[in-house]
């Protein structure tokens, strides 16, 4: 995400995001127990861009994958140790992949540098 190697419009992608509310207090040591920490039958949607995501991957608290008996991976829960007493958010594999091939397949033409007047730090910009 602070590589200059994807464009600006796909790290600022957004994606909606299924996610499901916290029902009790989660710690490392029921941090398993998904179905009775939240409520997995009510699921709502919340549109986050990319970088969300990633940080979400990254600081995940929990992060479970969804294998289902002749299809394989479904989908994947996490959340980060911060969100994990609020919801729990869910993205399906087909959406996931189609993420990975937008980034993968990003090939940015431009790049644009700037320095701020008053810190004289480099800012980019990729198109």
């Amino acid at each position: 995400m602070d590589t200059p190697k994807i464009s600006d419009s796909t790290r600022e992608l957004k994606i909606n995001l299924n996610w499901s509310p916290n029902l009790k207090n989660v710690t490392m040591l029921n941090s398993h127990k998904m179905n009775e920490l939240y409520d997995l039958g009510d699921i709502r949607v919340e549109t986050k861009n990319l970088r969300f995501l990633c940080n979400q991957f990254v600081h995940s608290y929990i992060f479970e994958v969804v294998i289902e008996d002749g299809v394989g991976l479904s989908c994947c829960y996490f959340t980060s140790d911060r969100d994990k007493n609020k919801k729990i958010f869910f993205i399906t594999v087909e959406v996931l992949v189609h993420i990975l091939n937008l980034v993968g397949n990003d090939y940015p033409s431009k790049l644009k540098i700037t320095r701020d007047s008053k810190t004289g730090e480099l800012l980019t910009g990729v198109l």
